[in-house]
């Protein structure tokens, strides 16, 4: 008897054993993503739900959204040292530059991954470099951001303006006919400045960090722009919104990105049918005669603290590596991708009745093998907060364009210098 309650109590516990086990086996896992964009959320949610359904259905996933940008940067850094990081993280590449600040780049290195998955000749590569470090990748970019001409179909004809503009030369002597008190071409900004300045193959750094905003090139693109608002063919909007003076119909371009367009899409649907496309003008003196440049981005990055890479990995192959995604992504936010076996894809090649019926589709496919690159700098935030103040000194007339530019870039220099000594 006693023998067989033994035999009976060691059964229960092997099979008691067994069903834990199974249970800890079945336990789904769960992965955490967070970001800041409201559009991005929605987006992630969906395709989160459909990894689930289609891919693994023992993954789940949660999003969460902090719309302040810099809130956000901050909760991920405490996050950081409180050790509950998120899995997935989606980074703006200015924040992903701070993030090279940092004792550690807390993010999983994906180039072993891409090279083992065949990815590097299907993605657009320069678009990746803004989340790369020391040759490395770390980020996957949301958006291709290929910037072309969007403009005023409706107000080029009034004019007798052409729907095709070859050069900016060809573009000054356009907006040169305008009355302008009540039209311009384009707006004045810097985001302007960095985007042409870019189509020519300059950026705020160059690709081993150091400051290149005051090199000739950018010096001559600002006082190029700043010759234009002198004639009214860029200028400020009258009221100080940018969106009012496209309301009003003050503008008869906007130099921008895809996302660019899809804004005034959903803001201005009374203007549908108003607005086409182009790519850029080039530079006369460019020998590649460059039509595009870029302008924004985010990517998405696997923490180093995730307990579970392998499915962090798996959705964010689905989610930026896949067909599937990059449709999804482009028809919910308007962002272009840059996995180059979707480009054919024809859905993204759709018709848009906003745009004419235009397929800007067809146009960013055929760009944005030649969008430029931004380079990561642990600097790149450090930059736009010294500018700031020239910026509006240029806007005023107080200091010159070289001026200011070569001072607010030896001001950097000396601070990159100061921190080099002191390390």
């Amino acid at each position: 008897m006693f023998r067989r309650r033994s035999i009976c109590a060691g059964l229960s516990a092997i099979i008691l054993g067994l069903l834990l086990s199974t249970s800890v086996m079945a336990a789904p896992v769960k992965l955490e993503l967070w970001t800041f964009a409201a559009p991005h959320a929605k987006w992630f949610q969906y395709i989160a739900d459909r990894f689930t359904k289609e891919v693994n259905p023992k993954v789940e996933i949660e999003v969460l959204l902090t719309t302040n940008t810099a809130l956000y940067m901050d909760k991920f850094k405490v996050s950081l040292v409180t050790n509950d990081a998120p899995d997935l993280v989606d980074i703006e590449h200015n924040y992903f530059s701070s993030c090279l600040q940092l004792d550690r780049l807390p993010f999983i290195n994906l180039t072993p991954l891409l090279e083992k998955g065949g990815y590097m000749e299907q993605l657009v590569v320069p678009r990746q470099i803004a989340y790369s470090w020391q040759g490395q990748i770390y980020g996957i970019e949301h958006a291709l951001a290929p910037v072309v001409l969007f403009y005023r179909r409706d107000l080029f004809a009034n004019f007798g303006f052409p729907d095709k503009i070859n050069t900016w030369d060809e573009y000054v002597q356009l907006g040169q006919k305008l009355d302008r008190e009540k039209h311009a071409m384009s707006r004045f900004a810097r985001s302007v400045w960095e985007i042409l300045y870019r189509q020519q193959g300059g950026d705020i750094f160059d690709i081993n960090s150091n400051v290149t905003s005051d090199t000739e090139m950018g010096i001559k693109t600002y006082e190029w722009m700043m010759d234009q608002v002198k004639t009214g063919v860029f200028a400020a909007p009258p009221n100080g919104n940018f969106w009012d003076a496209i309301r009003s119909n003050f503008y008869l371009t906007e130099i921008g990105p895809d996302w660019q367009g899809d804004k005034i899409e959903s803001g201005y649907p009374e203007q549908s049918g108003l607005w086409g496309a182009m790519p850029l003008p080039y530079w006369p003196d460019d020998p590649e005669r460059r039509q595009t440049s870029v302008f924004g981005g985010t990517g998405l990055l696997i923490t180093d603290n995730t307990k579970h890479p392998d499915e962090a990995w798996q959705f964010l192959q689905f989610a930026m590596l896949s067909v599937e995604g990059a449709v999804s992504h482009f028809e919910q936010i308007g962002f272009f991708p840059v996995y180059i076996p979707a480009f054919r894809d024809a859905r993204l090649r759709k018709e848009r009745p906003f745009f004419g019926g235009q397929r800007l589709g067809e146009l960013y496919a055929t760009v944005g093998y030649n969008v430029p690159t931004i380079y990561p700098s642990p600097y790149r935030r450090d930059w736009y907060d010294i500018f700031a103040p020239y910026e509006k000194a240029i806007a005023d007339g107080v200091k010159p364009v070289r001026t200011a530019l070569v001072e607010s870039a030896e001001l950097l220099r000396a601070i990159i210098r100061s921190d080099a000594a002191n390390k």
